[in-house]
């Protein structure tokens, strides 16, 4: 007598191979436990209905180029049919320890899979793609665009993005599609708010602004008086220098419920507990904050002592507060409940 598994519906045999998966859009290792490349070698049964499932392989990490790598994303790529996609990848090598580029020596075979992935592009749902500025297989100007057309990409199905070390202007992306966007080691503030202004559904914002390269310093004037996110409900700003304007406190975030914050923009007398920015800020801030985070970055020595916990405590009492190190750029879990409701 079969199995009884063996006489279910094909139908739901593929849906309980997708609970099998890390829940989308977290993406599954490309081979092995976990993997949806793992079920095609059960049987010959389980291996037709996992090809003929698209779900099961539309979310697609790829975290150390390589050639097999590639041609694996590929495959999974084909087999997606016309679900939407969830994508992670990198084009370039880290040095893990400094997240700096090892240069290589051009690598022809990511061209078919850069090709294949912006053809697809209407399936782009989430996005995280890390890029070597000297990557030629990718032009973030020119990607999603159409021939002859200077207007904003076509991405209709892009709601999430993390741009780390990437260019970006006003017509990049179709910024006011996005629910999640990250600006990881982006140009000072001024830059950014560009962007925020055109961002209006975000739910979900983090900033992490990298020193000037240039002497000269913005002034207040080119910023705009008001810059209102209605929607916004986790705000995560990383700074390694105080800022040379108090833009925060321009800020109009009505739905806000979490917050992590660097040292630095505390304002300049954080240490003796004033918060000149912050106050400011969360002066245009309606909801009371469920959780606030004050966070130092690595190889920061003078950290805040315990005292800063309960003055803050006492100007935000119904939030939980915390003092932690700064998530790593390539840390995505600022976006889950999970992250913010960790125990004390």
């Amino acid at each position: 007598m079969p199995h009884p598994i063996l006489l279910l519906p094909d139908e739901l045999l593929g849906e309980i191979f997708t609970q099998y998966l890390p829940p989308y859009p977290r993406c599954p290792p490309l081979v092995g436990p976990s993997s949806p490349t793992y079920l095609l070698g059960i049987s010959r049964a389980w291996r037709a209905i996992a090809l003929h499932t698209p779900t099961l392989w539309r979310a697609i990490q790829l975290e150390v180029p390589t050639d097999q790598g590639s041609e694996i994303a590929l495959q999974w790529l084909e087999r997606s049919g016309s679900s939407l996609l969830s994508l992670h990848l990198r084009t370039v090598i880290f040095d893990t320890l400094g997240d700096v580029p090892i240069p290589r020596a051009d690598a022809e075979w990511e061209k078919p899979l850069v090709q294949a992935l912006v053809a697809n592009r209407l399936r782009w749902e989430y996005v995280n793609w890390d890029v070597d500025r000297r990557a030629d297989a990718w032009d973030s100007a020119a990607v999603g665009r159409p021939p002859g057309n200077s207007g904003p990409p076509q991405f209709p199905r892009l709601r999430s993005v993390s741009l780390w070390n990437v260019g970006y202007a006003s017509d990049s992306l179709p910024w006011a599609q996005l629910t999640t966007l990250a600006l990881l080691n982006t140009e000072p503030s001024t830059h950014c708010v560009s962007i925020l202004l055109l961002a209006r559904n975000l739910v979900r914002l983090r900033v992490y602004t990298r020193r000037s390269t240039s002497d000269a310093r913005p002034q207040n004037n080119t910023l705009p008086d008001r810059i209102e996110l209605p929607l916004l409900e986790t705000l995560v700003l990383d700074n390694n220098e105080e800022p040379p304007d108090n833009w925060l406190s321009r800020l109009v975030l009505p739905s806000l419920r979490r917050l992590a914050i660097s040292c630095e923009l505390l304002g300049s007398r954080w240490k003796h507990c004033e918060f000149t920015h912050l106050d400011a800020f969360m002066a245009r801030c309606r909801p009371p904050l469920e959780h606030l985070q004050v966070t130092w970055g690595l190889g920061y020595f003078d950290l805040p002592g315990p005292g800063l916990a309960h003055v803050l405590q006492a100007s935000f009492s119904a939030a939980t507060i915390r003092l932690c190190q700064a998530l790593s750029l390539d840390d995505k879990s600022w976006t889950t409940d999970r992250y913010w409701n960790v125990a004390e």
